[in-house]
């Protein structure tokens, strides 16, 4: 460090200044090299793993279901192994008359959505469809099931009156059976039938009518929630007669 001192008058203030010697230029470049390779010394951040969507059947519809039937289906989503909370589940029911309470159903702090599925009332076959609507990728889970009729509780008459032209003929009796969505079913345990008049029909063992000579008669149908009755007429067809006079005889 050099320092200058002017002459000074037997008057004037001392004043002292100092001059800062300049560092040397290869110190300076050495410095500007190690800032600037600290500036690029930051690396850009990982990317996020891609994450594994799956969707879990918890409690599904049984094979088969009463009509007016209330059936849950749980659903839990998965994020890699772990249940994800607040995912948008969507429930389709498709054939007959099945339905939904709610077609879109948010996953609670479990994973896990609730569905509620009215099968409906008409007998048939349903399938449910599954999807999360936020990937598509993702293929549905689908469900199949029946809605089966219930017991017999109307007789429905088809006919007040049954015709029969031939001699031994048999038919059946014109009338079915409903339950009480109005699905057909078989006939139930103790329908009986009965001829008023059993010169004219009679029934067989199997439920059929028989005709047994010409004429006409009601018969009666008992069931366990029901009664009814039907006309029977009876009326040969393609029976010739031959009448013969006192000269004649062949």
């Amino acid at each position: 460090t050099s320092q200058f001192i002017p002459p000074m008058s037997p008057h004037s203030p001392r004043t002292t200044q100092v001059r800062t010697p300049r560092p040397p230029v290869t110190f300076l470049c050495i410095l500007t090299l190690v800032l600037a390779g600290c500036g690029d010394s930051s690396t850009a951040p990982e990317p996020d793993p891609p994450v594994t969507v799956s969707l879990q059947l918890l409690a599904t519809p049984g094979a088969e279901h009463l009509p007016g039937a209330t059936v849950e289906i749980r659903v839990r989503v998965l994020g890699n192994g772990t249940p994800a909370r607040g995912q948008m589940v969507h429930f389709r029911s498709e054939g007959g008359d099945g339905a939904f309470a709610a077609a879109n159903v948010t996953t609670d702090s479990t994973g896990v959505a609730h569905g509620l599925w009215h099968p409906g009332t008409v007998a048939g076959d349903r399938v449910v469809e599954i999807r999360l609507p936020a990937h598509p990728e993702l293929p549905p889970e689908t469900l199949t099931s029946r809605v089966i009729p219930g017991p017999a509780t109307q007789l429905v008459l088809e006919a007040e009156t049954l015709r029969m032209k031939a001699r031994r003929e048999l038919r059946p009796p014109p009338l079915h059976f409903l339950d009480d969505w109005g699905n057909p079913v078989p006939p139930p345990q103790g329908v009986v039938l009965t001829p008023e008049d059993p010169g004219v029909v009679e029934v067989t063992p199997d439920g059929r009518i028989r005709a047994v000579g010409e004429g006409d008669t009601r018969l009666q149908v008992s069931a366990p929630f029901a009664s009814s009755s039907f006309q029977v007429e009876v009326a040969w067809e393609g029976v010739i007669t031959l009448t013969f006079d006192d000269g004649y005889r062949g």
